[in-house]
């Protein structure tokens, strides 16, 4: 085992809290989005509206399968950095969605049999989340402000 694998595994929290803040937008049906465009607002919270609510069985699929991504992810961001000589220390592995999900939120989706269609109308668009295994910040809409979701002591 190398000390990057010992050292997520101690500190795994931070990647279920990641993991868990995204699924939980699946799982409110009541989301409203917050893209700065009152029309793009009104018309994909509509259609999330119209949209039959995702199984929990398949949200928590996409929570655990996410929670695995998002560890690879952040120990790759962190054998990258050591070659190009950048410290990782306080780096955070970043994702987010602009208006359509990215990578790893479509690879969780698919091992859940969750349809990209239901992903883009469900996550939160204009949103971001900053992981390290020590903090995860995070803020679900345009312009909102970062919320520190989780923070080791």
């Amino acid at each position: 085992m190398t000390f990057l694998f010992v050292y997520c595994m101690i500190h795994v929290k931070a990647f279920q809290v990641a993991a868990k803040w995204w699924a939980d937008h699946l799982r409110d049906i009541n989301y409203k989005h917050q893209t700065g465009d009152d029309k793009m607002d009104m018309f994909a919270t509509t259609q999330l509206a119209t949209k039959p609510k995702i199984k929990n069985e398949k949200i928590d699929i996409f929570e655990k399968e996410l929670e695995k991504l998002l560890v690879k992810e952040y120990k790759q961001m962190v054998e990258d950095c050591k070659w190009g000589g950048v410290s990782h220390q306080n780096r955070y592995y970043n994702i987010d969605i602009d208006y359509e999900p990215c990578g790893v939120f479509l690879e969780a989706a698919k091992k859940a049999d969750i349809s990209e269609n239901d992903l883009a109308f469900r996550l939160p668009s204009k949103s971001g989340m900053g992981i390290k295994p020590t903090c995860v910040i995070a803020r679900a809409g345009y312009q909102q402000d970062y919320q520190v979701l989780y923070k080791s002591t």
